[in-house]
Order: C-alpha cells, then sequence, then structure tokens
C-alpha cells in the first residue's frame, strides 16, 4: 500500500507532456483499460460506493444547491434568464426526453409517456421555485447552512477523487472552500452566458435559425459538459494535474455522459412503456439512477485521469 500511494505522488509531482493525436489516443484507451483491469489495486471497487453515496449526498444537497442559486438570481432583472437556467438545471436532473413515436403495444402510450413526462417535469420546476420562495425567509444563518451542505458534498467529491488518485492529505479547509466555491458559481455563471449569447445571436439573427439551434443545443451545451469535466479533474484532486490530461479525460467522460443520457432515456421508455406500477412517481427512480450512473462515470474518470497522466510521463 504504501508503494503504491508512493508511485502516485511521485507521479503527481513530475508530469511529462508528449503531444500528438495518436498518442492521446493511445493514452486514453491504455488509461481505460487500466482503470478497468484488475490489477489488485488497492481501491478496487470502491468506485461503486464512492457513486453510490455521492448519489445520495447529490439529492440532499439539491436542494440547498437550488435554493442558492434561485436566491442569487431573485433580482428581477434575471426573471428571463432564471426561468431559461432553470429549464436548463431540470433538463440536466432529469435526462428523459419522450417522443411520439408508435408504440408496439398501444397507440395511446407515446401521448401517455409525454403526458407523464411533462407532468414530472413541471413538478420539479414547480418545488424549485418553491424552494427559491421559501429560501428568502431562511435569513443569513439558514443561507450559510445551505452553502455549508452543498460543500460538504463538494469535500466528499474531493475526497473521492484524492483517493483514487492515491492522495492521502487533503487540502486545508480554507483552501477547499475557495475552490469548491468557485466551482459551484462558475458553472451556474458559464450557463446563463451561454443563454444570454443564445439570446443575443437570436435578436440580431446573425445565424441561420436551424444552424443557431444546432449551435446552442448540441454543441455549446456539449462542449460545456466537456469543459466543466475537464475543470473538475483539473481542479478537485489535490495533485498537479496536467492540463492535457484532464482535458482528454474531460472529453471521455463527456462522450460517455451523453452516451449514457440516450441510453438511459431509451431504456425507460422501453421499461415504463410497458409497466405503469410507478405511474406519475417515475420520475424519482430515473433520478436516483441516473445521479447514481453521473457520479459512476465521472469517477470513472478521474482515476482515467490518473492512468492518462502516467502513460504520458512514462512515454516521455
Amino acid at each position: 500500500m504504501a508503494n503504491y500511494f508512493y508511485g502516485r505522488q511521485r507521479l503527481q509531482k513530475h508530469p511529462r507532456r508528449p503531444s500528438g493525436i495518436w498518442q492521446d489516443l493511445k493514452a486514453i484507451l491504455w488509461a481505460a483499460g487500466k482503470a478497468l483491469g484488475t490489477g489488485g489495486r488497492p481501491h478496487r471497487g470502491h468506485k461503486r460506493l464512492y457513486a453510490s453515496s455521492l448519489a445520495f449526498k447529490t439529492i440532499l444537497a439539491l436542494v440547498p444547491a437550488l435554493a442558492i442559486l434561485m436566491a442569487v438570481l431573485s433580482n428581477d432583472a434575471f426573471a428571463q434568464k432564471r426561468e431559461q437556467l432553470l429549464s436548463q438545471i431540470v433538463d440536466a436532473i432529469y435526462p428523459i426526453q419522450t417522443q411520439s413515436t408508435n408504440s408496439i403495444l398501444d397507440p395511446d402510450e407515446p401521448q401517455y409517456l409525454e403526458q407523464l413526462n411533462q407532468l414530472g417535469k413541471q413538478q420539479i420546476r414547480i418545488s424549485m421555485r418553491k424552494f427559491a420562495l421559501y429560501s428568502k425567509n431562511v435569513g443569513l444563518i439558514g443561507f450559510l447552512g445551505f452553502l455549508l451542505i452543498v460543500l460538504f458534498l463538494m469535500r466528499d467529491v474531493e475526497h473521492s477523487f484524492n483517493y483514487l488518485w492515491g492522495v492521502e492529505k487533503p487540502r486545508p479547509l480554507l483552501a477547499q472552500m475557495i475552490r469548491h466555491a468557485t466551482f459551484f458559481i462558475g458553472l451556474p455563471l458559464v450557463g446563463l452566458f451561454l443563454l444570454t449569447l443564445r439570446g443575443w445571436a437570436g435578436s440580431l439573427n446573425v445565424l441561420h435559425p436551424s444552424f443557431r439551434h444546432w449551435l446552442f443545443a448540441t454543441v455549446l451545451p456539449f462542449l460545456s459538459l466537456w469543459a466543466a469535466c475537464a475543470w473538475m479533474y483539473a481542479w478537485v484532486p489535490n495533485a498537479k494535474v496536467e492540463a492535457r490530461s484532464a482535458a482528454l479525460t474531460g472529453l471521455v467522460a463527456a462522450i460517455l455522459l451523453q452516451t449514457a443520457r440516450w441510453g438511459m432515456n431509451w431504456y425507460t421508455l422501453k421499461v415504463f412503456e410497458r409497466s405503469h406500477v410507478y405511474g406519475a412517481l417515475w420520475v424519482f427512480p430515473v433520478i436516483l439512477i441516473w445521479f447514481y450512473l453521473s457520479w459512476t462515470i465521472l469517477l470513472f474518470g478521474a482515476e482515467v485521469a490518473f492512468f492518462v497522466q502516467q502513460y504520458r510521463s512514462q512515454k516521455s
């Protein structure tokens, strides 16, 4: 165990920088194989445990995080952007998109699923608005309590990343709070910027409508997801992470998350198309499964980031 952590700490202190697309591809494949392999590593199997824990804690921190975000954007000047950002958040935590396709059992099934899906999303939006409204009455102490819950979640994320990287010593508490607050505040600001940019492009009519829709509905959201994952891998571990390693792994994580989103959307609709056991409550198991799956991918990416950096160091 000591040699394992010592080797990882040496790698963190001396990253090197071979370049080239082919080298990057080989680094990613080698790193993914190492992360998926058996290898007898001491943290083997802990990713699933951490993913379960973080999924549960994300549920607990979701209400405080949304309350803080909605309270910060409570000014009337942000009213339109607040509703748009709220829709983006709902789509992020609830990834199911129903489409009116033919059902093999009942022609009315797609319409029924669409109604359930819209009902679920509407309930989430209503709950978020209520949280934001009630958060105004909690005062400074309550607001600080919300902030602490969110920071505790981010601290657990850092602990998970540190464990996968073999880092035994965490950052000082103040440094953790500053980094996590920056990350937590920075992501919504990026979202507001993209919404503003989309509104500007639409009002000035500088792009063709179909291209503008493709750009702001597909390309920029994926690039934002890639940037957020890369930022997390470079920012969260208490180690010197090479920017290229974080960017490569962020791309892998973004592709996996998008693929998992499509796969979960297809699987969930197929399951609930044939079963009405949950009814309108299907929102809750979907959110729980999605959070667990997302954290599993993000933690896998954290380990891949280490092995990518290891490969680049060895091949330099």
